[in-house]
């Protein structure tokens, strides 16, 4: 342990984790205009990766599963629960998924919906499998 780090205690002044969204969000005040990610001719800086990150960080939970196809034997469906306060379209998801994805991966449909948990907080997985096989929303 350094001299700096003696005597410290963590709390809220002196130490905050560092999450995926807290680190973009660093690194987007310090270093605003450089180039954060190149790919292909597309290039975007910290702060587009920030706003777009922050669009994206609006879905909740999100599990994608296997829909049946008769022609494909399965296609992938998407359930994306949102955060109350977003304002996220499942448009905007596909599109991005598009962007992200490759074509076979991407899903045919999105529904945003509340995804079911066990008391423990786990997703049931078997509840969305049977919503996607009845073909409807949410019970």
């Amino acid at each position: 342990m350094s001299i700096y780090e003696q005597g410290l205690d963590r709390n809220a002044p002196n130490f905050r984790p560092l999450s995926p969204v807290a680190f973009v969000e660093r690194s987007a005040e310090a270093l605003g205009d450089l180039p954060a990610a190149v790919h292909g001719g597309r290039r975007d800086n910290w702060a587009q990766c920030r706003e777009r990150s922050a669009r994206l960080a609006a879905a909740l939970q999100a599990l994608g599963i296997g829909r049946l196809d008769p022609k494909w034997g399965e296609i992938p469906l998407a359930f994306v629960e949102l955060k109350p306060d977003a304002v996220l379209s499942a448009a905007e998801l596909l599109a991005h998924c598009r962007d992200v994805l490759a074509g076979f991966k991407c899903p045919r449909e999105i529904r945003l919906e509340a995804v079911p948990k066990t008391s423990t907080g786990k997703i049931q997985k078997f509840m969305l499998r049977e919503r996607a096989r009845m073909g409807y929303a949410s019970t």
